[in-house]
């Protein structure tokens, strides 16, 4: 094999001609261009050895679940075979941070290319640990390609931006969500008002029922009041930051003529229903006083609204 690949260089050594000879001369001679090829060679072989090493153990792993007493003796020997690997595959890291740091070096001495990005360092402590985040992975430096790498891999203020723009698009993703839920709740509580008005309708020949459902009422005021405070509070946190101007303005519009179509209904029943059982008006006066801070809209009308306008 190796008269075979000396017969082939030579071969191609006599193709080359007299110009690829002299720079074939000069890389000989260049000194940075010889540590980085042997540098870029042994992290190769590095890498290899990491992951036979990763597939026995694997293949061990397997074996052992699989009959533990009848391949008790090739695990043992397996496990020393693997742990005498260790300490050669620890040399050649070694071997290939020396080499890194003389990339280094020669970098700050400027006796290499101006787009040179120094190699990453393999640290020994947890190596055997593999993980397809580590830098073993990343060759940067050691190629041509890298000479002018990414923003995303040499800038760290462009990593750490690119970790910030995730945590904004999750913190949109959550607003989205939540504001679904908001709209969810503000229908469901349109939808039980109308069913309670509808209920006290038909409840008006029957006192106690009547007070019982006037008593739900009051509670689904009070819900109401509560969200729409904390719903206050957030916008109040909000009118902090920068306003959408008139995409705001005009959804308010839209908001405030349906909590005004849902207060004149809401009036219209109670007041049929306060004439018809005058005894409970004491009891259900509260019920007066919903005005369109309470109820919320109905985001399914108010869409119909907005495809009407």
């Amino acid at each position: 094999m190796l008269s075979v690949s000396l017969t082939l260089g030579k071969s191609i050594c006599t193709a080359l001609g007299t110009e690829d000879k002299v720079n074939l001369e000069k890389m000989k001679k260049d000194i940075y261009l010889t540590v980085r090829l042997n540098a870029l060679a042994i992290k190769t072989r590095i890498c290899d050895r990491l992951r036979q090493r990763k597939f026995e153990l694997e293949r061990l792993e397997r074996s052992y679940r699989a009959t533990v007493n009848a391949e008790r003796k090739l695990h043992v020997n397996m496990q020393h075979s693997i742990k005498r690997q260790e300490p050669g595959i620890l040399k050649l890291i070694t071997t290939y941070n020396s080499l890194c740091s003389q990339l280094r070096s020669l970098i700050r001495q400027r006796r290499a290319p101006l787009s040179a990005v120094p190699p990453h360092i393999i640290p020994c402590d947890g190596i055997f640990q593999l993980d397809v985040d580590d830098d073993i992975w990343q060759d940067v430096g050691l190629d041509d390609n890298t000479l002018n790498p990414p923003a995303w891999l040499s800038d760290d203020k462009v990593r750490n931006g690119i970790r910030l723009q995730l945590e904004v698009n999750w913190c949109n993703e959550e607003e989205a969500r939540l504001m679904r839920e908001r709209a969810v709740l503000q229908e469901w509580m349109l939808v039980e008002w109308d069913s309670m008005q509808t209920a006290l309708n038909k409840a008006v020949a029957d006192p106690a029922l009547s007070f019982h459902l006037g008593s739900h009422a009051d509670e689904l005021v009070n819900i109401c009041v509560i969200w729409r405070k904390k719903d206050d509070d957030d916008e109040s946190l909000e009118g902090d930051g920068e306003d959408d101007g008139e995409s705001d303005l005009e959804y308010g519009e839209i908001e405030d003529e349906e909590l005004m179509d849902a207060i004149e209904e809401i009036a219209l029943a109670d007041e049929y229903r306060y004439g018809q059982n005058e005894e409970l008006v004491d009891d259900l006066d509260d019920l007066d006083d919903i005005d369109n801070e309470f109820m919320p809209s109905s985001p399914i009308k108010s869409l119909h609204k907005r495809r009407n306008l």
